[in-house]
């Protein structure tokens, strides 16, 4: 299931939701049924599929970040921050997580104190990325854009979203040369994965 690892990470979810149905065996370990668990949970909120992530992630203590997230993206935002409350118990601080939920709610200031407290406890591209959206929430953009590099040179495979969020920096604070080499690296890309 190593591959199945890949495609979510670079968020080919109708590939990767495919590929767990595939899966040869049930899951039979604890292991791998929180990581089967997990990945579905992540499938569902690739897709946009939320209530059916925050019902998932409500079966099971263990996947309560997932719900939490569903209930941010559905706008629900007491809600997202009651449940990951309630998963602390069982998963830890969440601090990524927390700091998404923050990010969606537009509180930019404490998306940015959460997601610097995430990378000091993991320091993680997701992490990484979400700190470059919540500098460009409260306007700086040089910072995002640094950011933006980090989270693209922390990560395995080049992802659009990426390039699109450093170009959008880039354009923020005025860099329209760097700006028009990552713009020419996204049309690069799609003609890479066109041919793919």
């Amino acid at each position: 299931m190593p591959y199945l690892g890949t495609l979510c990470l670079v968020e080919h979810w109708d590939e990767a939701e495919r590929e767990l149905a595939n899966a040869t065996a049930p899951p039979s370990s604890d292991v791998t049924r929180r990581y089967y668990n997990r990945t579905r949970a992540q499938i569902y909120l690739g897709q946009k599929r939320y209530e059916e992530a925050y019902r998932f992630g409500l079966q099971d203590p263990e996947l309560r970040p997932y719900a939490a997230l569903a209930y941010a993206y559905l706008s629900e935002f007491e809600m997202a921050h009651r449940t990951l409350d309630m998963a602390k118990k069982t998963t830890g601080d969440n601090a990524n997580t927390r700091a998404k939920i923050f990010l969606l709610e537009g509180r930019y200031e404490e998306a940015v104190e959460a997601y610097d407290r995430a990378l000091r406890l993991i320091p993680v591209p997701k992490a990484l990325e979400g700190l470059a959206e919540a500098l460009e929430g409260i306007g700086d953009y040089e910072e995002a854009a640094y950011f933006w590099k980090k989270a693209i040179s922390a990560t395995p495979f080049l992802s659009e979203s990426h390039l699109v969020g450093l170009e959008r920096s880039l354009l923020g604070y005025g860099n329209a040369d760097e700006a028009a080499k990552a713009h020419k690296a996204i049309i690069d890309l799609r003609k890479k994965e066109a041919v793919a």
